[in-house]
């Protein structure tokens, strides 16, 4: 097939997980014989550089590079002026594309069978292009804004966040959510009729996935040690838990006198983040390592005894399968897709995210039992290439496709009601109650 891939996020620009998702899935699709164009932005140019839209073949994905309109907005400032700018500058790259002007001329017209865009920041190239050209659109859901604001949409930016993702939901002709609990986010936010919806499109669950090559390291038994050495990897955001493990750590002191965290990553709550450490008076027990490329993570990895996953909201956790295919026991909160991969008593130990007690004593029962460590955590790699392989996600995703060329509806035409917002659209998670999880996992 012909696939027209739009993401605001691949390599070289890269902020989160969505990034690597997409750019594992376009190398598998093409290595299976798809024909890939991906649309992206280019990155960030300094003031009074002039940049254009770039058409490059990378291996065998051609990549159409878009910068930004020369307007100084600021995404941090004014999110959605900004990425109307984008979905704007897009929109006229795929339009060349398709016709085979301007910067996309020397490599010629091209005309997809499919699009397929990721999260809301794409929705307008996305609606757009399908709109006008009658194409299907399969729309990918990597995360909601409700679910990121513990279900609440309180101001006016989560309010419009949400809008552009409820109409992005409601205008593809299939939907793809990467994890189980997603699937009820995703259903519970944007098809509620009372919101206005006509109802979703058919909804398919396909996961993230991992190549253990890169992930191997020199196996590490598991040992007793009066002074552990825990680690989190990940973004530096509110949702992500990070300020749980400074709550707990002072705790865990009491028990374990010389025990250390390194976190490795960086985001907007780094600064909160380390006043929180100074508050609690962990300056000498925590180590905010900063980004770390894989190789010093993996590095990372193999001195740690444990790996702790926090998350309050975790649509899928890339970080516990990067966990589970370096060999280190995790213990992570049973948040979302975090909960399908770190399944308690089987691949790692699991707690309710947030409560701090709780917390304090899952990381206490795996650093007692470092036999038990070494058994969950081979557990938990044996997973991987069954549930979690790229050959299968990409074969799973052309159904999606097929499937949507198929049925297509062209939803996009459709005359969309501006939706009902409702201040919360998602009501409090009870963690008490188990989530519903697949638990046959291979043993290895």
């Amino acid at each position: 097939m012909k696939v027209l891939m739009i993401s605001w996020e691949f390599p070289p620009v890269m902020v989160g997980g969505l990034g690597a998702h997409v750019d594992r899935l376009v190398g598998e699709l093409a290595a299976a014989g798809h024909e890939i164009v991906m649309v992206t932005r280019a990155p960030a140019a300094s003031p009074g550089v002039v940049t254009e839209t770039t058409d490059e073949m990378r291996g065998n994905v051609r990549v159409v590079s878009v910068p930004l309109t020369p307007l100084a907005i600021d995404f941090t400032s004014d999110l959605m002026a900004w990425t109307l700018l984008m979905g704007t500058a897009m929109t006229q790259a795929i339009q060349h594309l398709l016709h085979g002007t301007g910067p996309c001329r020397e490599n010629g017209a091209w005309q997809p069978d499919v699009i397929h865009g990721h999260d809301w920041l794409v929705a307008v190239p996305a609606c757009a292009i399908a709109e006008q050209y009658g194409l299907p659109l399969v729309g990918t859901f990597h995360a909601t804004e409700a679910g990121r604001n513990s279900g609440w949409l309180s101001h006016p930016i989560n309010r419009h966040v949400h809008s552009a993702e409820w109409w992005f939901a409601n205008s593809c002709d299939y939907l793809i959510a990467c994890s189980r609990p997603m699937m009820d986010e995703i259903s519970a936010t944007f098809g509620d009729p009372a919101t206005g919806s006509p109802g979703l499109p058919p909804l398919r669950f396909i996961p993230n996935g991992i190549d253990t090559r890169e992930w191997t390291i020199p196996h590490q038994p598991a040992r007793a040690t009066t002074a552990p050495h825990l680690i989190y990897f990940g973004r530096l955001e509110w949702e992500k838990g990070v300020h749980d493990i400074l709550s707990s750590l002072p705790l865990l002191r009491r028990r374990y006198p010389g025990i250390h965290v390194t976190v490795a990553g960086e985001g907007m709550k780094r600064e909160w983040l380390e006043s929180e450490q100074r508050r609690h008076r962990l300056c000498g027990s925590v180590h905010f390592a900063g980004f770390m490329r894989k190789n010093e993570l993996r590095e990372l990895i193999s001195t740690a005894d444990l790996a702790v996953l926090p998350s309050r909201y975790e649509p899928f956790g890339i970080v516990a399968l990067e966990a589970a295919a370096a060999g280190i026991p995790v213990v992570a909160a049973r948040a979302g897709g975090l909960a399908d991969i770190i399944i308690d008593g089987v691949t790692g130990w699991s707690y309710s995210p947030g409560i701090i007690e709780e917390m304090v004593e899952t990381i206490d029962a795996a650093l007692r039992h470092p036999a038990e460590r070494d058994r969950r955590a081979a557990a938990n790699r044996a997973q991987l290439p069954q549930r979690f392989c790229w050959t299968h996600i990409a074969q799973q995703t052309v159904q999606v496709y097929e499937h949507a060329a198929a049925g297509v509806t062209r939803r996009a035409q459709w005359a969309l009601p501006r939706p009902l917002i409702p201040l919360r659209p998602l009501p409090e998670r009870d963690w008490t109650t188990p989530v519903d999880v697949e638990t046959t996992v291979p043993q290895p």
